[in-house]
């Protein structure tokens, strides 16, 4: 069942010969119906359109992003957040912060990040693609 199926589905089981509405009200439910069908098709246009990533955050000790990748970094206990990657040195993984500079290549979002603290992310996430 799609979702414009479910949709129709379940405003067709409200019974409006026997609600309390009025008649602006049942007006507004039916426009209500079609304002949400509208929304999710443009919403799924847009999502084709300009396709992104996955945006969820992931749990640092589950997944690490690919070496050197910019990505959103965080940390649940301080609440410090940054455009940061994640490098290999003097064999360790550290993460290294954006210095300010910020620029695109081959379609991606990419940051200078300079190793300037030590840094205990907890969660990151990739960036959206741009635009084409």
């Amino acid at each position: 069942m799609t979702l414009n199926e479910k949709i129709d589905y379940l405003f067709s089981k409200i019974n409006w010969g026997k609600s309390n509405l009025d008649a602006k009200s049942i007006e507004i439910m039916n426009n209500l119906q079609n304002d949400i069908q509208e929304f999710l098709l443009r919403g799924i246009k847009v999502y084709t359109e300009y396709p992104f990533v996955s945006l969820k955050w992931i749990p640092t000790k589950d997944k690490l992003p690919k070496e050197s990748q910019t990505v959103w970094a965080y940390n649940n206990k301080t609440k410090f957040i940054a455009l940061a990657c994640l490098t290999y040195q003097e064999d360790t993984w550290l993460w290294a912060v954006s210095n300010g500079i910020i620029y695109s290549e081959n379609n991606e979002i990419i940051s200078e990040c300079e190793l300037d603290d030590v840094y205990d992310f907890t969660h990151w996430m990739e960036l959206p693609q741009l635009p084409k």
